[in-house]
């Protein structure tokens, strides 16, 4: 009986939903190839370990609840879990202006099952206007949709919105967690799992085009100063929204032939929120920078969040040890927007004033505490030109179109793709990466594969 080799699968993009799909072919048997576009993998998962005591995530760096596949993940590259709890501490001017209630209206709100497809913000002031949200509320829910989902509070869908609140409900934990080896860790896992499994990994392997027929893909891509040709049976793209989004003589664009116009169409009804970051190296705690009150001090040294309101780095949280901390600031949505037009020794400053503000010291004070600062700004990344998607009111069907196969040779996965409710999340792009990879398992069984 004659040998036929194993189906082939290539894979554009070594994030977490290109890789997690690769190990679950090559364990199936299936010959794969991934391709991707950075020297690195892991795409918005980035890791540095040269900072101060701990690492520091560029990228994605919370482990949102329990999802049971990234936990099995976790255990199974054998990392460990560091609780992070959620507990805002929200300073204006050296005061103490937290609102417990506030924060508790607005959740209740953002995850109503009923919440129609308009945008957040009207459905807020709606809502306001009847009494059922206090009036006081709606800048509070505008900070949350805007800095921890990085999407624009007068454009995105209250349902979309609903369903990603819903979803997280649904795998809550007392707190949230960090992975203390780093995110970097988990990569390495799938790769050295990979490795194990014969597959091929391409890094600085940006794609082109795409060709292809049902049954047959001929990837054209550059590789360095030359060219690069991968043929397979079927291909799986993970590339994030923003490359779908570009137009075929842009950049990092990548051309299918024939064109698929339905997919255009979806990734350009979605959209990219941005996220700026940066860390803070403290030459000691934050509550013995001078000139504090007694009484913010004292809130600092139990803080786990800060939040300053109306500023342009609003979220700040702690990491690395009680003697050597460092601070995280986070900007997402229109405040990273405004962010992005600085250099980073600006977003530095800008951060420095942010806290002098809050904590109602000068900010030579603070810029004397800080030993190191590093900033990171993912609308500058060629690759992701972003940080991760969100829905406009109007676009309910838009990630379902975006995630279906075409003529079971073309196959979709990443965060953009999620209609689980899991979107911008580690393990909504792990999920994806899952169902691709059994669309495509599915797709062999079908056509009698071997």
């Amino acid at each position: 009986m004659p040998v036929t080799a194993a189906p082939t699968v290539a894979i554009v993009g070594a994030g977490v939903a290109g890789l997690t799909a690769a190990q679950r072919l090559a364990g199936q048997g299936l010959a794969v190839t991934v391709l991707e576009a950075r020297s690195r993998l892991g795409g918005r998962i980035d890791t540095r370990h040269d900072f101060g005591p701990c690492a520091i995530e560029l990228g994605a760096e919370f482990v949102h609840g329990r999802h049971r596949e990234l936990v099995r993940l976790i255990e199974e590259a054998g990392l460990h879990l560091e609780p992070r709890r959620f507990d805002p501490l929200v300073l204006q001017d050296g005061r103490d202006v937290t609102d417990p209630q506030a924060w508790q209206a607005v959740f209740a709100v953002l995850a109503d099952p009923d919440a129609p497809d308009v945008p957040m913000a009207e459905r807020a002031r709606a809502l306001a206007a009847s009494g059922a949200l206090p009036e006081r509320a709606v800048d509070t829910m505008c900070r949350y949709v805007e800095g921890y989902m990085a999407a624009d509070f007068e454009r995105v869908s209250a349902r979309a919105i609903s369903l990603e609140e819903r979803a997280a409900e649904g795998i809550a934990s007392p707190t949230d967690a960090s992975i203390a080896e780093g995110y970097d860790a988990l990569v390495r896992h799938l790769a050295r799992s990979l490795q194990q499994r014969n597959a091929r990994i391409l890094t600085s392997t940006v794609v082109q085009e795409i060709r292809w027929r049902r049954g047959r893909v001929r990837i054209r891509a550059r590789d360095g100063a030359g060219s690069a040709i991968v043929d397979a049976d079927r291909v799986l793209v993970t590339v994030p929204l923003t490359i779908l989004q570009l137009d075929g003589d842009a950049h990092g664009a990548i051309a299918f032939e024939p064109p698929l116009p339905d997919k255009t169409a979806a990734a350009r009804a979605l959209a990219m929120g941005n996220v700026v970051k940066l860390f803070l190296l403290l030459h000691g705690p934050l509550e013995r920078i001078p000139n504090l009150s007694e009484t913010v001090a004292a809130k600092l040294s139990t803080m786990t969040f800060l939040q300053t309101p109306d500023a342009p780095v609003p979220t700040w949280w702690k990491i690395g040890t009680k003697r050597t901390p460092v601070l995280v600031g986070w900007s997402g949505g229109a405040a990273a927007e405004r962010l992005s037009q600085l250099d980073d020794r600006a977003v530095v400053a800008a951060g420095i004033e942010t806290l002098a503000r809050a904590l109602s010291v000068p900010a030579d004070v603070i810029a004397a505490h800080v030993r190191d600062a590093a900033a990171v700004n993912w609308l500058r990344d060629p690759w992701s030109r972003g940080a991760y998607s969100w829905v406009p009111a109007g676009a309910p069907k838009a990630a379902a179109t975006l995630a279906a196969p075409v003529d079971a040779t073309l196959f979709f996965a990443g965060e953009a793709t999620d209609t689980a409710g899991y979107r911008g999340t580690v393990h909504g792009a792990l999920e994806t990466g899952l169902r691709a990879a059994q669309q495509i398992l599915d797709s062999v069984a079908g056509a009698g594969d071997r």
